[in-house]
């Protein structure tokens, strides 16, 4: 069911409000709302190209809950408390308990994007609401994760209980619908769940996180809100929690600064004696006000640099400049001259020195001519030098031609051609065995004398540490030509995925069906070889990944 995301408070207050009673003292009762959620208005969606058909209709997905329990043997089994899907947009669990349970919320059909989250029932407790949110970034992508909506619980031990609440409605920036995201900084050693709340969304405007510690532990608590691709609001506060603690997190000062505040405790010791003085709090404002005047001018100075830049470029690429006539005369009387010498033929050693000094060019709209001139040369002249010379020319001028039309071949929504290339263990790689163990496949040319591709590689280790376990695998092809030059320099990258090498450079065959004609050049590509996208840099390409398998900040 498509509806606005600020309707999800009235919702969900709704389906609370009419299960208030139980009849059992250890009945639960576990709330469920779909939310799907459109792009901005602003990034709109053109209906002409939109694909958005292929997308899963996820508004009757299924909801999974289960727990942990360790059986006889002492192995922990997962057991199922309860399922059910969407009807209408809501879902509704009830039953019975006999003592205080973690429990799993998880979508089964996108567990490989770690859509789920963890949360405490307890006999005749409070109800638990929670929110599978849907969100459209683009015609091809979404972002679906779940949330609880105005508290999470993660309380055993009552003795070691902290909470942290906070009221959003005290902040300018209207925060009805952030997200508010509480984790553990460091490792205390007590498992992350004790001390993380999971994403939440606030419930007119508040939020509730009880958690527990046995021992004073740094937590971050984080408030964003999103709009299309806009960050409309980020804080971060740390709190130092403890048990018995109550923390509250507010906006304090006219910057409206996201403050946790406690008044008592190693919180209020460590961090709010400092943060909340009268000095801290004046040159805060202090650093506000300068800043702002810093950045105003900033922008100022970017304005103009930018627009020096446009200058600059269109300057740069106005075809209209006198030199530029001349330049193509004088490459017109070089190409002329070696032309009439290579067709020539009086003496076929001349032609071939011609046609070397680049009588024709792989890109000439006339490149066809020269495979006559190859030919009459072949007949000609000496046979090795036929054999040195004149045969690899020839056949490089084709090797082009061929990678030209291939790469025109090779577009989004037509499969990869398979290569059996070895890695440098010697061991053989088959690319399409390594796409049927993975749900999606970059395929990456490059060679160890390319500084754009080596200047890739740090971004593509971070997108490969994060993504490799959900599925995303990297097979990069080395074009160089020798095996030593690659071997060297994917020794000093420390490469931690596929590397293969097919050592006859630009004319290599695997190049050649590719299409390569500069490095890097990538395919990005899913199980069955299809092309999802081409030519993307890191950026692009992270971006592609978060959609499907979520954020790693």
């Amino acid at each position: 069911m498509k509806t606005l995301f600020h309707t999800l408070l009235v919702v969900v207050m709704a389906l609370l409000l009419s299960g208030a009673s139980k009849d059992s003292s250890n009945a639960y009762k576990i709330v469920g709302q779909y939310i799907a959620i459109e792009p901005d208005p602003t990034e709109a969606i053109d209906p002409a190209t939109s694909e958005q058909a292929d997308l899963a209709d996820l508004s009757t997905t299924t909801i999974l809950i289960t727990y942990e329990v360790e059986n006889e043997d002492g192995v922990t089994e997962t057991v199922e408390l309860a399922s059910g899907s969407f009807v209408d947009g809501e879902i509704v669990f009830e039953g019975e308990i006999d003592e205080p349970t973690e429990i799993k919320i998880s979508v089964p059909e996108l567990t490989n994007q770690r859509v789920w989250l963890y949360t405490m029932i307890y006999p005749g407790g409070s109800d638990i609401s929670f929110a599978f949110i849907d969100k459209l970034v683009n015609d091809k992508n979404t972002i679906d994760r779940i949330a609880l909506v105005g508290t999470s619980r993660r309380v055993q031990s009552s003795d070691q209980k902290f909470t942290i609440s906070g009221d959003l409605n005290s902040f300018d920036e209207d925060l009805s619908d952030a997200h508010v995201l509480i984790r553990e900084i460091g490792d205390t050693g007590q498992g992350d769940r004790a001390l993380n709340s999971g994403n939440m969304l606030p419930l007119n405007g508040k939020f509730l996180f009880e958690g527990e510690t046995r021992e004073p532990a740094l937590v971050e608590i984080s408030v964003s809100k999103v709009r299309g691709s806009e960050l409309l609001f980020a804080s971060q506060v740390h709190a130092v929690v403890e048990p018995g603690a109550e923390i509250s997190v507010l906006a304090q000062g006219e910057q409206n600064e996201m403050v946790a505040v406690s008044g008592s405790g190693k919180h209020f010791k460590l961090i709010e004696s400092w943060r909340q003085s009268q000095e801290y709090v004046e040159t805060r404002g202090k650093f506000v006000s300068a800043e702002e005047e810093f950045s105003s001018k900033q922008a100022t100075l970017w304005d103009a640099v930018n627009a020096a830049i446009k200058e600059y470029n269109e300057h740069l690429n106005d075809e209209t400049h006198e030199h530029l006539s001349h330049e193509r005369k004088l490459e017109k009387l070089r190409t002329d001259t070696l032309q009439a010498i290579a067709k020539n033929m009086e003496n076929p050693l001349d032609s071939l020195l011609a046609m070397e000094l680049g009588a024709y060019q792989p890109t000439d709209e006339n490149r066809s001519e020269a495979f006559e001139i190859y030919d009459k040369l072949a007949e000609n002249l000496d046979k090795k030098i036929v054999e040195r010379r004149v045969i690899p020319a020839r056949e490089k001028l084709i090797s082009f031609i061929d990678a030209e039309e291939n790469d025109a071949d090779l577009v989004e929504g037509e499969t990869v051609p398979d290569f059996t290339l070895s890695d440098l263990n010697g061991k053989e790689v088959v690319l399409y065995d390594v796409l049927a163990k993975n749900e999606y496949v970059l395929v990456e040319f490059w060679a160890s004398w390319c500084g754009p591709c080596i200047q890739s590689f740090p971004a593509l280790k971070t997108l490969h540490a994060d993504y490799n376990a959900n599925g995303f695998e990297i097979v990069s092809v080395s074009i160089d030509d020798d095996s030593y030059h690659w071997e060297q320099e994917s020794n000093v990258q420390e490469l931690p995925w596929i590397d293969v090498g097919d050592m006859d450079g630009w004319q290599s065959e695997t190049a050649t069906a590719y299409g390569v004609q500069f490095v890097p050049k990538g395919y990005l590509v899913d199980r069955n070889g299809l092309i999802l996208e081409k030519d993307l840099d890191p950026g692009e390409l992270g971006e592609f990944l978060t959609a499907k398998f979520g954020s790693r900040d």
